[in-house]
């Protein structure tokens, strides 16, 4: 399976982020040292449903939503500020690699 995914960063998120969410792709957002405001709807799956369309509030305005779409927030930051209502629903993944750990894989 080939996986296409489109990177950003925070900057440029409010435009693609539309337009990944509607259409089920995968978004990376790269640098995200902080959790933004207009992604915590995402984050928690505030979803309402219009007829047999889900959609959810992005800022002032609500976009159609795809069940395939995925979020990934990306930083260098080995300890990142993250608040706790935003903590509550990510899955914060550590891929720092330490001496110690390599010595303990080459061994």
């Amino acid at each position: 399976m080939l996986f296409h995914a489109s990177l950003c960063t925070l900057k440029l998120i409010n435009f693609m982020f539309i337009l990944e969410c509607r259409f089920g792709k995968t978004i990376i957002i790269q640098e995200a040292d902080s959790i933004e405001p207009i992604l915590i709807p995402i984050l928690r799956c505030d979803l309402i449903s219009q007829g047999s369309r889900d959609s959810i509030p992005v800022g002032d305005k609500l976009i159609d939503y795809n069940t395939n779409f995925r979020l990934y927030l990306c930083t260098r930051k080995p300890n990142p500020v993250i608040p706790p209502d935003a903590l509550a629903v990510l899955t914060v993944v550590n891929f720092t690699t330490t001496r110690a750990g390599l010595v303990n894989q080459v061994s």
